[in-house]
């Protein structure tokens, strides 16, 4: 939750239009809260056992905290952005691409 919560004051224009992920200013990003969602992921996955929806959620969210920004060209396609090899059954989420 507070991996997404960082992103509060990017996600929308003044005008109230969303704005998409690659589109974002990362500036306005809240880098304490992702650090403090980073922790809080890592914490549940020292717990062992399958890790749920919850986790894998955070996991794609940290991989878009901490990846470099999309380049312009790039396809706006959800799965581009999410880590590859993962599984709510593995005890170890990230492994985010950056192809």
């Amino acid at each position: 939750m507070e991996i997404q919560a960082s992103r509060a004051a990017a996600r929308t224009a003044p005008s109230g239009e969303p704005i998409l992920l690659l589109d974002q200013n990362r500036a306005l990003w809240d880098r304490l809260l992702i650090h403090r969602g980073q922790k809080a992921l890592e914490r549940a996955e020292k717990l062992g056992g399958a890790l749920g929806p919850y986790a894998l959620q955070a996991a794609i969210a940290a991989c878009s905290a901490y990846g470099p920004p999309a380049p312009p060209s790039a396809s706006a396609r959800a799965s581009d952005a999410r880590p590859r090899r993962i599984s709510t059954g593995s005890h170890r989420l990230r492994s985010c691409s950056s192809s």
